[in-house]
């Protein structure tokens, strides 16, 4: 009964064209805005911007079908901050996962991934499962403290590693000084060239993955709108290609996209965000949808 109260104050909306329900929904969309530090305040316009430039076709060529027929809903903005902004994502994307659907959380910063990986491995630890977390970045993200922090952005992967949390990296090309030797000690590509790669890649994820991008991982020609963009970053297929292969052979219970600054009057990164959060949902019920025959979003209006 608790549920149903929560979901009833929540509005219809329609979402590319279908009108639906919380209830009704596979995937939902969680604003995050929340900074952790000095140089990431600018994340905080990310989630709207994304929603608002949420403007590609509704049928993906790639995967073969409409990924909205997922029913997606979009859970209203509000502002995170501090310890009580974090432990509020966290309960959010905890129920997300106990009703059965799939999260995807839109930064912010990176350091989101805190509260949503949290909530996906408590989640996986009472089903008894197998989880791992694969992050996407171009940084290490291993530092013990930032600006007196021990919770930020740039700390991430180190704070999951001590919470006993396997972790993997991909697209990671810059890296400090003092976080060499622990990374040292995880699995971490700059990008998958090969065959073997990827399928030495695919060996280290687990059955289900939580997948945390930021997205300076991509190269800043296509992704500039970030505040620590990196040259010789990864192509859209570079990292596309990798989720694609992990979405046949895995299941991915939820992904964040975070580290995105819009620039102002530049709408294109913006863009490149949600087709990036619309082709994750695709991948993530494409098996799903094949198996059940789901009705194109046109069909389903």
């Amino acid at each position: 009964m608790a549920n149903k109260r929560v979901n009833s104050i929540l509005p219809k909306v329609n979402f590319m064209g279908i009108d639906l329900t919380y209830e009704d929904s596979r995937a939902v969309i969680l604003p995050a805005p929340f900074a952790s530090t000095s140089i990431s305040e600018q994340t905080l316009l990310g989630p709207s911007e994304i929603l608002e430039n949420w403007n590609m076709e509704d049928y993906d060529l790639q995967l073969n079908y409409s990924p909205c027929a997922a029913k997606i809903y979009p859970l209203p903005e509000r502002m995170y901050a501090g310890e009580q902004g974090l432990n509020s994502i966290y309960q959010t994307t905890k129920k997300i996962l106990d009703d059965e659907k799939f999260p995807l959380v839109l930064g912010g910063d990176q350091s989101i991934s805190l509260a949503t990986v949290k909530a996906a491995a408590e989640k996986m630890r009472e089903m008894k499962e197998k989880f791992s977390v694969l992050i996407i970045d171009a940084h290490a993200d291993m530092k013990d403290e930032f600006e007196g922090k021990k919770y930020s952005n740039l700390s991430v992967t180190k704070r999951l590693i001590e919470e006993k949390i396997n972790v993997s990296l991909l697209g990671t090309r810059s890296i400090g000084s003092e976080e060499l030797d622990e990374a040292e000690k995880i699995n971490a590509y700059c990008r998958i060239s090969t065959q073997k790669e990827l399928n030495d890649f695919l060996k280290e994820v687990e059955d289900n993955v939580y997948i945390s991008i930021d997205v300076d991982a991509f190269d800043p020609t296509l992704m500039p709108a970030t505040p620590m963009p990196e040259p010789w970053g990864l192509s859209w297929d570079e990292v596309v290609t990798p989720l694609m292969k992990i979405g046949e052979k895995r299941n991915i219970i939820g992904c964040d996209i975070t580290e995105h600054a819009p620039i102002g009057g530049f709408k294109m990164p913006s863009i490149i965000c949600a087709q990036l959060a619309y082709k994750i949902i695709g991948i993530r019920f494409k098996q799903q949808a094949e198996e059940e025959k789901w009705e194109e979003c046109y069909e389903a209006k």
